[in-house]
């Protein structure tokens, strides 16, 4: 259940994140599953309290419907419901749980998405009341990407698509277990019960305990639990280890990697079909070696990706994967990044099912121009106030910004983003006109203070650029001053990034004032990069350590004394607000939080270090998700909160929850490349010091992530700094 949960759920996420106003519906008519006695239920309330709960989790708990045996909605109302798919421009039926999509097909676009290929173009030759559920829709997509068009005998076409994955929600941990895992059914009807008994020699060719399989199985069909455990397997109750949401991610997360088999139509159609489920160890940087159906022509496969037909094969590729598992678990998160990201997967799905005329001919979307107002997808709809499919991503993990905070909202139009670009490249010399505009679509937007568009030109002699714009967001949360947004930036890289006394830096072609009055940033875009985050390559952070170090001792030492620099400056006053702030949001916390008023009460004494400490720009929030890494070099970006303060601040955030050894890594490259002649005696203090302020930083930006249960880590490494501060303080008096 917890695998069936993600595949829909990143449908719902996916689409909320590139703006659109979501809502999932579930009409399947069929009964609910019940996990604990593994068969089907009258009473859909356990199960309904739980779809409840995780749409709430993510910002939609006014969102949804399920509609039990086609008599009864719970969540929205019958008339909401029917409200809601009115006002769609497309449904999208992912794996055909409405099971009755003419009667939501009144005014809305309807699109279905086949996640079983072969196997459902099989049973469109053979049923005809699957057929008609299927030719009931307008656009039909399809998991099998090597399906011709020639594969349904209705004589529809199928337009290749694949599993979204957004990638914010999967972690790249790098404690894990030493098995390669999988989630499987086994199931007798599509016979892939097979696959895995040609493959009960595989332990003895690469170690017994190696591999593990977590099984689902039905009461009345018992897999042969003790055969594969007699061949080496490790078996394991997959309602035990990952029965829910949670469980899912983190037993994927623990896993070294995947290997897994396919069903036995899979290999022998070849029809290109992918696993969600593979697409999730991708995300969490795990490598998968996996059974091939004919992806390996649509996907890059040898690294990140093995592919295998035989024992020998899927030995050969775990071997591969042990022996240099890095290069394999970066590779992953780069596949996932570049063909499983939500934003380009449904972004290319909603332009296409917009587009798409199933005669043949371009059509206009309802709502004009090929926009798309709402969409409903197998349970879902969503709305985007008529903006492209595929408009920048909202920030957060799925709660919907105020209208005018929307950073969708805040992009250009097209006229404008084309006079802007040639305001700032003729004033670089680049010709008349100085670009032309190819192509134009929505950067990553992980702040709300900014939205972003990756642009791609032509310059006057015909050269081909791409760039990255960035503009500035009316009214967005600027963390109490903290953020200075574009105009800070632009200033950054203007004055301090683009010299030669710099560390290597992403390529500023310039700034423009909008016609709303509000910074645009051109800069160059790193295509093929990756942001640090989704990395576990400890030579990447020492990397960024190092390249922090050399821009702090360049500031602190240039032609342009920080005194003069139009950059705010850390005073008492900035870190008694935080702490004062963090004092009032935590006062509603349970009673064992008690000891937060004597840490507040000691903290001024603590960050007293850092106002005596010397003071040289700083990025302000230096974290991975900030580093993008490309070709093994590091450029650091956004730049919004640059700030006079001590260096170490930069340092703490880098280095923040990674492992103590790859931390003093980090410590000794960036003390190396910021003092060569010897780091100050008091280098460690100031940097515990600078841990203290961003703990108050973060819980005390907003009383809601103060009580957030994801951010209690952040008081309990406060609480064990404090004590260490205080001791080390009263020591030093002594």
């Amino acid at each position: 259940m917890g695998g069936m949960t993600w595949h829909h759920l990143q449908y719902v996420l996916g689409l909320a994140r590139l703006g659109y106003d979501v809502y999932y519906l579930e009409d399947t008519n069929r009964r609910p599953f019940d996990a604990r006695s593994r068969s089907s239920v009258d009473d859909p309330r356990p199960n309904v309290s739980a779809l409840a709960r995780l749409m709430s989790r993510f910002g939609l708990g006014q969102r949804w419907a399920y509609c039990h045996l086609q008599r009864e909605w719970m969540g929205l109302s019958e008339r909401e419901v029917n409200s809601v798919v009115e006002s769609s421009d497309l449904l999208i039926n992912v794996s055909g749980v409405l099971s009755r999509p003419l009667a939501y097909g009144a005014s809305a676009r309807l699109v279905y998405i086949d996640t079983d290929p072969f196997f459902n173009q099989l049973k469109l030759t053979r049923r005809d009341g699957f057929r008609g559920l299927v030719d009931a829709h307008d656009v039909l997509f399809t998991f099998g990407e090597r399906i011709a068009a020639s594969a349904s005998s209705s004589d529809r076409r199928w337009i290749p698509t694949r599993q979204p994955i957004v990638l914010s929600e999967w972690q790249t941990p790098t404690d894990r277990r030493s098995v390669f895992s999988t989630v499987m059914t086994w199931q007798l009807k599509e016979k892939k019960e097979k696959e895995p008994l040609r493959f009960a020699d595989l332990p003895q060719l690469v170690g017994r305990g190696r591999l593990e399989i977590a099984l689902n199985a039905r009461r009345d069909f018992p897999p042969p639990v003790e055969l594969l455990r007699s061949h080496g397997w490790r078996v394991v109750n997959a309602y035990d280890v990952c029965p829910d949401f949670d469980s899912y991610r983190a037993y994927i997360e623990s896993s070294m990697g995947e290997w897994s088999v396919a069903k036995t139509g899979y290999v022998r159609a070849k029809p290109g079909w992918f696993s969600e489920r593979s697409a999730c160890y991708l995300a969490a940087a795990r490598p998968v070696v996996v059974e091939d159906t004919g992806f390996s022509s649509v996907l890059p496969v040898g690294e990140g990706i093995l592919p295998f037909t035989t024992v020998e094969e899927a030995a050969a590729g775990i071997r591969d994967v042990m022996t240099d598992y890095m290069r394999h678990s970066d590779a992953a998160r780069s596949i996932a990044a570049e063909y499983f990201d939500s934003r380009k997967v449904l972004g290319r799905l909603l332009e296409q099912a917009l587009a798409f005329d199933p005669r043949g001919l371009v059509s206009r979307a309802r709502g004009g121009g090929g926009t798309a107002r709402r969409l409903t997808s197998g349970g879902m709809r969503a709305a985007a106030d008529r903006r492209p499919a595929g408009d920048a991503e909202r920030s957060g993990a799925g709660g919907r910004p105020g209208r005018d905070r929307d950073p969708r909202r805040q992009r250009p139009r097209h006229d404008q983003l084309i006079a802007g670009l040639n305001s700032v490249f003729a004033r670089l010399g680049y010709g008349d006109p100085p670009v032309t505009v190819l192509e134009r679509i929505p950067g990553p937007t992980l702040s709300s203070s900014r939205a972003a568009d990756i642009v791609l030109c032509r310059t006057a002699d015909g050269s081909p650029l791409r760039l990255f714009c960035k503009y500035a967001v009316p009214d967005a949360h600027q963390g109490h001053g903290h953020r200075g947004g574009v105009s800070r930036e632009a200033y950054v890289y203007r004055s301090l990034l683009d010299n030669p006394g710099s560390p290597h830096t992403v390529r500023y072609y310039g700034s423009h004032l909008g016609p709303d009055g509000h910074h645009w940033l051109i800069l160059e875009y790193l295509e093929h990069a990756e942001r640090l985050t989704w990395m576990t390559n400890a030579d990447f952070l020492c990397a960024a350590a190092r390249w922090i170090g050399e821009f702090h001792a360049s500031q602190q030492a240039g032609s342009n004394p920080p005194s003069t620099m139009p950059l705010s400056a850390y005073d008492q006053n900035y870190y008694m607000d935080w702490i004062r702030r963090t004092r009032q949001y935590s006062s509603g916390l349970p009673p064992e939080f008690s000891w937060m008023g004597e840490v507040c009460d000691l903290a001024p004494v603590i960050v007293q270090r850092l106002l005596i400490a010397p003071h040289t720009v700083i990025h302000g929030e230096y974290y991975p998700k900030n580093i993008m890494v490309k070709d093994c070099q590091v450029y650091p970006v956004d730049w919004e909160s640059a700030a006079l303060a001590p260096g170490e601040i930069d340092l703490a955030s880098l280095i923040e929850r990674w492992p103590s050894h790859v931390s003093e890594r980090c410590r000794r490259e960036y003390a190396n490349a910021r003092w060569p002649s010897g780091a100050p005696a008091d280098f460690l203090e100031t940097l515990r010091a600078a841990r203290v302020y961003l703990h108050f930083r973060w819980l005390g930006d907003r009383p809601s992530q103060t009580t957030a249960r994801k951010l209690r880590w952040r008081f309990a490494d406060l609480r064990a700094l404090a004590e260490g501060a205080a001791v080390s303080n009263a020591a030093n008096s002594g």
